[in-house]
């Protein structure tokens, strides 16, 4: 699973009195996916689909996780990270991981005019589908990440809210580690201050729609061992607010932006 389940925090950020819950009561990710319900992810494609092309015709500033808004938003932390890599190397060459319709390319596009820009969106099959019907140049599309990194050879990767709704989240930090990519991204991931990484079920406040998915609050240690050879340019917040799971452990979304310094 990449993404779409994005979309409830955008709810959370509202302000409305109903909040995500994560309980951490089930002991296992196999547990968490028996008990979660799950989505349907045509709704949510299409939800996508229809705040992207509000998007592309102008009435709408840009969309984040099937919602579009009307004034533009950049996310700082993410837009520094990318012209960062692109001052770097002279162009932008994004290699955009559970990346919906290319939000953060719409978002952001402004802010890369003049720049050469290749960005290519791996994400699930329903969302390719989609991006093949509509007029999404210059995003190419795949669902295959190791293709995409062989024959696009991307200098930076973007992953913003998605390693914890992966079942090995550590495998795509070691794939894109070993891959040509000089600068990562990561946003909008869920971590706390404990050394294992905490399987729960993330619940949808049914004002959004009924449902509940497996996702991991994962280990801000764990995650700094992972980048130990790469330099921290920034650390940041996320967009979402702090909460406790239900057995009352405290976690924060997180990002940061990473350089490597070795090979």
């Amino acid at each position: 699973m990449l993404s779409r389940i994005r979309s409830l925090s955008t709810a959370v950020m509202s302000g409305r009195n109903q909040q995500l819950t994560f309980d951490d009561t089930v002991g296992s990710w196999e547990r968490a996916q028996q008990v979660a319900t799950g989505y349907d992810s045509s709704e949510i494609v299409n939800r996508v689909a229809t705040a992207t092309r509000a998007v592309l015709e102008g009435s709408a500033a840009f969309e984040r996780d099937g919602v579009s808004f009307d004034e533009p938003d950049y996310r700082w932390p993410v837009a520094a990270g990318m012209l960062r890599s692109a001052a770097r190397h002279g162009e932008l060459r994004v290699i955009d991981f559970g990346g919906s319709l290319g939000s953060l390319y719409w978002q952001h596009k402004e802010l890369f005019s003049g720049l050469s820009v290749t960005w290519t969106v791996v994400e699930q099959p329903a969302f390719v589908q989609a991006a093949e019907q509509m007029a999404l140049a210059p995003l190419e599309f795949t669902t295959d990440l190791s293709a995409a990194l062989s024959a696009t050879k991307p200098h930076i990767a973007v992953v913003s809210s998605v390693l914890q709704y992966l079942e090995e989240p550590w495998q795509l930090v070691t794939t894109l580690s070993k891959s040509s990519v000089d600068s990562m991204i990561i946003d909008r991931t869920p971590m706390w201050s404990g050394a294992f990484d905490i399987p729960t079920v993330q619940e949808v406040p049914r004002h959004i729609y009924p449902g509940s998915y497996p996702a991991w609050i994962l280990s801000s240690p764990r995650m700094t061992d992972a980048f130990r050879q790469w330099h921290t340019v920034a650390r940041f917040p996320g967009i979402e607010p702090a909460l406790k799971t239900r057995s009352g452990r405290a976690f924060t979304w997180s990002g940061f932006i990473a350089e490597r310094t070795s090979p």
